[in-house]
């Protein structure tokens, strides 16, 4: 991998300490291994639970963002667990703000419409995000489809999966996705519940906030152990 692309910068250090989330057996256990939850909804609403907590035009902000990087190359972005049919990366591509997408879900359950249409060309990577395979395969399929970095990252798995993990893997995980991102490029994230008690998040903020790279990071905090967060990088 060239130095000069953005993906050498990615570090997956901190995953090598974390184990599966204490809670994963007992989801398993409730809802079995074709039965884990899925936030399958649209772009739209992801924006609008940001802005419902305090975020301010968050859908507007991200569609000035893409139409302004789409000028310059093609927009390509990435659902972190973006539900089994990838309606938010649906959404942006038929509204002409991405050209490709990547979708990540624990499990493939695309339906035969989705995963067969050659008018969505959504890219689908299974497996679990505290797994290196996994983290590796999404950082090789956007070199290969976004090789100058993505456009919009998005990380909206609905407050189950990935929820209770510790503040080193959400903050190396916060600093791998801005690292995968090109300048001008957008992050849109749940805030996890484990985050929003203790100082944690105020260091994630803090170590964001420091990077030459990031032109703003704003985070909004509801009742219910429910946060999100926009993070916006630099243009140069």
């Amino acid at each position: 991998m060239s130095e000069s692309s953005p993906y050498s910068r990615v570090d997956l250090a901190f995953l090598d300490s974390e184990s599966h989330p204490s809670n994963r057996p007992n989801f398993d256990n409730e809802y079995g291994p074709d039965g884990w939850p899925q936030n399958n909804t649209s772009f739209r609403t992801y924006c609008f639970d940001g802005e419902r907590l305090g975020l301010r035009n968050v859908y507007e902000t991200i569609r000035t963002r893409l139409t302004i990087l789409g000028r310059t190359g093609m927009n390509v972005a990435l659902d972190l667990a973006g539900g089994r049919d990838g309606i938010a990366l649906q959404d942006l591509i038929r509204d002409g703000l991405v050209a490709q997408g990547i979708l990540t879900n624990l499990i493939d359950k695309r339906s035969d419409d989705v995963r067969d249409n050659p008018n969505l060309p959504i890219a689908h990577i299974a497996g679990d995000l505290v797994e290196r395979e996994t983290c590796e395969s999404i950082v090789n399929k956007a070199r290969e489809l976004a090789p100058n970095g993505l456009a919009l990252i998005s990380w909206q798995p609905g407050r189950v999966a990935l929820s209770n993990l510790s503040s080193t893997f959400y903050k190396g995980g916060a600093h791998a996705c801005l690292d995968m991102l090109r300048p001008g490029g957008v992050f849109l994230g749940e805030i996890p519940p484990a985050l929003l008690s203790g100082p944690d998040l105020a260091d994630v903020c803090a170590s964001i906030q420091q990077r030459s790279d990031v032109e703003r990071v704003d985070a909004a905090i509801g009742a219910y152990d429910f946060g999100s967060t926009l993070i916006l990088k630099s243009f140069e």
